[in-house]
């Protein structure tokens, strides 16, 4: 998620309403294996299809459901 949150950088988060997610929104996402956060680029809560992507990666990750999506992260404070 270069450069908006930088790799080790403490993330605050809060529960995710599906309803309302947005693409551009950055999620926690639980994975086959692991956890990731990234920024949306499909939401669509009716057919529940979510894709994420890394603010640097080159492709697409694999589509998850709503109850993948764990949580939000606050908005980051300076200082």
């Amino acid at each position: 998620m270069v450069p908006t949150i930088h790799n080790g950088e403490m993330v605050y988060v809060k529960p995710a309403s599906v309803a309302s997610l947005r693409r551009g929104d950055i999620v926690l996402v639980r994975a086959t294996t692991d956890f990731r956060m990234h920024r949306l680029v499909v939401a669509d809560a009716g057919r529940d299809v979510f894709i994420t992507r890394g603010d640097c990666g080159g492709q697409d990750d694999p589509a998850v459901r709503g109850d993948q999506i764990l949580e939000l992260p606050w908005p980051k404070r300076c200082g």
